[in-house]
């Protein structure tokens, strides 16, 4: 996927006008005569530049390689759906993230609830598989403001589609002793209808493995049995870790940086009232037909289908982040921008059908003051 990268360049120009001055001698040369002229000083200046910044984006960090557009090098291989605990970014322009791919043995019990499912004991972080990394350096000649806008397009040709398994009816299981009757809640089937019992039938205890039991719909959207689909923009997350440049080599490249934090992270938009990451979801003939749009319920799907639990490590939420407002920027000082992308597999709207799709991801910073 292409990632363009621009940086919107606001310059304000100076100019000075020559001031001309035309000197005469008097009407009455014979009595007096000028052999000289002069003008006395006058004070002239370039405008400042204020908000007209100039900004500027480099991939090396390179004190001489700064430019107004850069190109970051398109991802060849899938994201794989993982769980991220946490990263932090070093003062040597390094961030350390702990991601892990959720797993169906982790924790196992014998307890009525089944297995427990969560983040695996292993950490994967294999950058283009479980995350993508997108990394340069922002400049301005004068101090000033810049709001950086992400903007992340689902640019798949026809978005794939799975059937809603959850919720209809399904057959009373064997059990020994026999399921206690409760009114309202089996059914009969003929036919290709379900009709509700509200008497117990005199066979319940020997046949009531021909009986029917509701199962809710776990799936937001799509009715039991359909074809849905879900936009895989909606599960992915991203991160950012921002340095200041504080030294150079004699190359000329930033080599230590003036702190050390963590990367905060967020999904979609992070403010109300000013969109700094802007999700471009599919639409028009990008979508299935004859299904349906699934905005929720992928962790209760998978619980249902698989009969495993997941633990709350493996639903844990992330907590939108306002770092990705506006910054202010030092002149001439470098900043490093580290920024990670990944598919959330907690997220409720990490279905199967996210699997497959394609995106593309555009960095874009103007100056605002």
């Amino acid at each position: 996927m292409k990632k363009s990268r621009i940086a919107k360049i606001a310059l304000m120009g100076a100019s000075i006008t020559a001031l001309a001055a035309t000197l005469t001698t008097s009407t009455y040369a014979w009595y007096v005569s000028n052999k000289t002229a002069n003008v006395n000083p006058v004070a002239g200046s370039t405008a400042s530049s204020g908000a007209g910044s100039s900004i500027s984006l480099s991939l090396t960090g390179n004190v001489n390689d700064y430019h107004k557009t850069i190109d970051l090098a398109d991802k060849a291989t899938g994201l794989n759906p993982v769980v991220r605990t946490g990263a932090t970014i070093g003062n040597t322009g390094l961030t350390t993230a702990v991601y892990k791919e959720l797993d169906e043995a982790h924790d196992a019990d014998s307890s009525a609830t089944g297995y427990q499912v969560g983040p695996d004991s292993t950490t994967v972080a294999t950058e283009g598989t479980h995350y993508y990394e997108y990394k340069f350096y922002i400049k301005a000649d004068t101090g000033c403001t810049v709001r950086p806008t992400i903007t992340v397009t689902n640019t798949t040709t026809k978005l794939p589609t799975q059937i809603n398994y959850s919720g209809g009816y399904q057959k009373v299981a064997a059990a020994n002793p026999a399921p206690t009757w409760a009114a309202d809640t089996y059914y009969t089937y003929s036919a290709g209808t379900y009709t509700k019992q509200t008497e117990a039938p005199a066979d319940w205890s020997t046949n009531y493995t021909s009986y029917y039991v509701a199962r809710q719909n776990k799936v937001t959207g799509p009715v039991a049995g359909a074809d849905f689909y879900v936009d895989a923009t909606s599960a992915l997350y991203m991160s950012l870790g921002k340095l200041a440049g504080n030294a150079y080599d004699a190359a000329g490249t930033v080599t230590t940086f003036s702190a050390t934090g963590t990367a905060s992270e967020f999904k979609k938009e992070v403010k109300t009232t000013t969109s700094y990451m802007s999700v471009i979801a599919a639409s028009g003939d990008q979508l299935p037909t004859g299904a349906t749009l699934a905005t929720a319920g992928a962790r209760q799907y998978y619980e249902e289908i698989t009969g495993y639990e997941l633990t709350s490590a493996a639903e844990a939420l992330y907590v939108d982040a306002d770092s990705f407002g506006d910054f202010t920027m030092v002149a001439n000082t470098p900043y490093l921008l580290v920024y990670h992308l990944w598919l959330d597999g907690a997220d409720d709207q990490c279905f199967n059908a996210c699997a497959g799709q394609k995106f593309t991801v555009a960095f874009d910073y103007t100056v605002t003051a």
